[in-house]
């Protein structure tokens, strides 16, 4: 389906300073939930702009893992059980790809243990990747504070996968 209309798009909710949830719950749009999704959505736009200075198809997987982990915060699984049991979960398995992958490159560009200015050794590619690094590691910060403030223990996978992540992408920033 083209959409062709600003109507089609626009449910002029947040005009009120509401937005919903994935339930389909009303809540105000400075929620603890819409910090979490928004800094969730700015690491994966910040992936993207890497991934074009330097692609890499382990960027696109993330970026899909990123979407699952939004779709489970987003979702109440208190009132809306049957939409969360249908939702992708985060696994061990999504944490080993990122650990098997950081090794792999690690083992075509090693480098030094030492402190790395962010963004200013090394390539543009990887500044972008440090960027990316930077907002993980506040996704990460504000995904504990929401699991917290909500009770919500089901979604610590989602946290050990952007710790790991940001890991990751300070790997991903040496080696491009």
């Amino acid at each position: 389906m083209k959409i062709e209309d600003m109507k089609k798009i626009t449910t002029k909710r947040g005009d009120t300073g509401v937005s919903a949830n994935y339930s389909n719950e009303l809540l105000p749009k400075d929620a603890l939930l819409f910090e979490v999704l928004g800094d969730l959505d700015e690491l994966s736009s910040a992936l993207g702009i890497a991934w074009h200075r330097h692609p890499s198809e382990t960027v696109k997987t993330i970026q899909t893992v990123l979407q699952a982990i939004s779709s489970l915060v987003a979702t109440n699984p208190e009132t809306d059980a049957e939409r969360y049991r249908a939702l992708r979960p985060i696994g061990e398995d999504y944490v080993k790809m990122l650990e098997d992958e950081g090794t792999r490159r690690l083992q075509g560009h090693p480098f030094q243990a030492k402190f790395y200015l962010p963004g200013s050794e090394g390539t543009e590619a990887g500044a972008y990747y440090d960027l990316a690094r930077a907002i993980a590691r506040r996704a990460e910060r504000t995904l504990v504070r929401f699991i917290r403030a909500e009770g919500r223990n089901d979604i610590y996978p989602s946290l050990k996968y952007l710790n790991r992540l940001s890991d990751y992408l300070f790997v991903m920033a040496r080696t491009v």
